[in-house]
C-alpha cells in the first residue's frame, strides 16, 4: 500500500466520510488532493487513453506517491498560503470522528 511505501511504521489509515469532513469545515486547502464534494471528483474520472495512444506510460499510485515524496524532500515546495493541515487540526477532526 501507499502507507507501507512512504508512511511511518505507526501510520493508521482512518477512512472518514466526505460529508463528515465537509460538515467540519475541511476543504481542499486542508487536503489538497481531496475534492470537497459529495459528488465524484471530475478530475479523477478522466481516462489516460489519449496519452497512452501517444506513447505515455502510466504508473501505479504508490510509485507516483513515492516519487513525489522523494522529489518534495529533495526540493521542498514553498508553502506561503499554509496549504495542508497541522497535526493539531488532524487530531481535532479525528477526535470528532471517533466521538460520533
Amino acid at each position: 500500500t501507499i502507507v507501507d511505501a512512504v508512511g511511518p511504521k505507526d501510520t493508521e489509515i482512518v477512512p472518514v466520510d466526505p460529508a463528515f469532513l465537509i460538515e467540519h469545515g475541511v476543504g481542499n486547502s486542508d487536503l489538497p488532493l481531496w475534492y470537497p464534494s459529495l459528488e465524484p471528483d471530475p478530475g479523477m474520472n478522466c481516462t489516460p487513453a489519449r496519452a497512452v495512444a501517444h506513447g505515455f506510460e502510466t504508473r501505479t499510485l504508490t510509485d507516483t506517491v513515492r516519487e513525489t515524496l522523494a522529489h518534495e524532500r529533495a526540493t521542498p515546495t514553498p508553502n506561503p498560503d499554509g496549504t495542508g493541515w497541522s497535526r493539531d487540526r488532524e487530531a481535532e477532526v479525528l477526535a470528532a470522528w471517533d466521538a460520533r
